[in-house]
């Protein structure tokens, strides 16, 4: 500036241009850094398990990378997440979610299917105490136990010889208190279920007290035998009353001579305690035909179970099977009949004369699926296990035994095996559900086999054997 002269420009504006352009430099300084802040990224997204059972639950975990995320959210039905790296789920049905994280710089997202199929699993049952057969020393016993499911077990219930049910307290671990016990057998069964309606259970028998009145068959031998097959007779009645735990009713009844569906039986008239039967052995049609004719004559007017039946074999089959060492096991199969096995069933026999017929008696489709099978059980029907028709097997065998070719060597399927035939829980159930009082612990051990194959059938025994069915009832 030159002395004395005026500067036509004044210094304020100057001073305010200089400002301006800072400011403006100021500005375009943020600008830059808020343009150049990260996203956030999802880097994992999972759902372990990925697929479940309804009712059940899954961990929702993520991993996120990138810019720091100002919110992270999940949804449906759960929300913010910030600061976290999973979350629990109970979906009740198949769902997709979606992890949502933001800032500033962007948006990230993320998603995860999870499956929910619906619960078929049963609940698993295991008793502690009391043992199975175990003797109890008062009316109420304590049943103690552990219960699991796929997902959870919400309820648990005893019942004591097929009567009321009974609640249990707890449900991982519970405690029952049964009773009153009746003398003799009891059969106590817990059953768990879980939310979805599903049941599994665990049976056992505990006695209680001495049993004053036993099961009794009396044999009437109307036939001449020798002294080894009395013995079988015998031993077969006492086997049974291993099983059926307690005694009928007496009563007093008179059976005519040959009454019995014109069979040769003897008069008879008395006390009859608790079942009486007629045993004939003579000559029928020769060996390998027919074997004899059984069943029960007479049922009892009260409950429908045997009171008088007949056994007759034909003595030439009789030998056979005494040299072959069958004796004792058909007896005992024969007297089962007699007893109400395969011809006291009535509306407990679905599908008669069907390519399935079915037993539905409760306590046998219990231990008939505590063996692995499904459903209820199945009959014979006559046909092997690949379904061809089994040769010489008719209506002395079908409707009226287990199936052979799912049974196997089972004492009460329509053939015995060389070697053992046990005699099931199954079969043992099967006369509970008739109405016996019965002790599953007399039950033989027994396993389904893997498979039945006609050869095994070809070395088996047919039983033919014609079933004898009620002609009237005894007050």
């Amino acid at each position: 500036m030159r002395q004395g002269a005026i500067d036509p420009t004044p210094w304020w504006s100057t001073v305010s241009r200089s400002h301006n352009l800072v400011l403006a430099a100021l500005t375009v300084a943020v600008l830059a850094s808020c343009s150049q802040l990260p996203a956030p990224s999802v880097a994992a997204f999972e759902a372990r398990p990925a697929t479940l059972t309804r009712g059940a639950s899954t961990t929702l975990s993520w991993t996120l990378a990138g810019g720091t995320p100002s919110s992270v959210t999940i949804d449906p039905g759960i929300g913010e997440v910030s600061g976290l790296t999973q979350a629990s789920v109970h979906p009740t049905d198949t769902t997709t979610y979606t992890l949502t994280a933001r800032n500033g710089g962007g948006t990230a997202t993320g998603n995860v299917i999870v499956t929910v199929v619906p619960d078929t699993q049963a609940p698993s049952v295991t008793v502690s105490r009391p043992a199975d057969g175990a003797t109890a020393a008062t009316t109420t016993v304590t049943v103690e136990g552990t219960a699991s499911d796929d997902v959870a077990v919400v309820a648990l219930e005893a019942r004591l010889n097929g009567g009321t049910a009974q609640r249990c307290s707890g449900t991982a671990s519970f405690s029952c208190s049964v009773g009153p016990l009746q003398a003799g057998s009891n059969t106590i069964t817990v059953a768990a279920r879980d939310a979805a309606g599903n049941h599994g259970s665990s049976t056992l028998t505990v006695f209680y007290g001495s049993i004053t009145d036993p099961f009794d068959i009396t044999l009437d031998f109307a036939s001449s035998i020798t002294t080894a097959q009395r013995a079988a007779f015998v031993d077969a009645a006492a086997r049974w009353a291993q099983v059926i735990t307690t005694g009928l009713p007496d009563l007093t009844a008179t059976i005519a001579a040959g009454s019995c569906s014109g069979l040769p039986t003897s008069t008879y008239s008395g006390n009859i305690d608790d079942v009486r039967i007629s045993v004939q052995v003579a000559p029928i049609d020769g060996p390998g035909k027919t074997l004899g004719f059984g069943g029960p004559c007479y049922t009892r007017t009260s409950d429908g179970l045997t009171a008088y039946g007949i056994m007759e074999f034909d003595s030439a089959d009789l030998t056979i099977l005494e040299q072959q060492g069958l004796l004792q096991a058909t007896i005992l199969h024969e007297m089962g009949h007699v007893l109400g096995f395969g011809t006291l069933w009535g509306s407990l026999l679905t599908g008669a004369g069907s390519d399935d017929p079915r037993f539905t008696g409760a306590d046998a489709v219990r231990e008939w699926q505590a063996l692995g099978g499904t459903g209820q059980v199945p009959v014979e029907n006559c046909r092997g296990a690949g379904g061809t028709p089994i040769q010489g097997c008719g209506s002395g065998t079908r409707d009226a035994h287990w199936r052979e070719a799912t049974f196997g060597t089972e004492l009460m399927t329509g053939y015995l095996d060389n070697g053992t035939n046990p005699m099931s829980r199954v079969t043992v159930g099967s006369l509970a559900d008739l109405g016996y009082a019965v002790d599953y612990a007399a039950a033989d051990s027994y396993s389904l086999p893997a498979a039945v194959t006609r050869q095994s059938l070809a070395a088996a025994t047919h039983l033919h054997f014609q079933l004898v069915t009620p002609i009237g009832s005894l007050p």
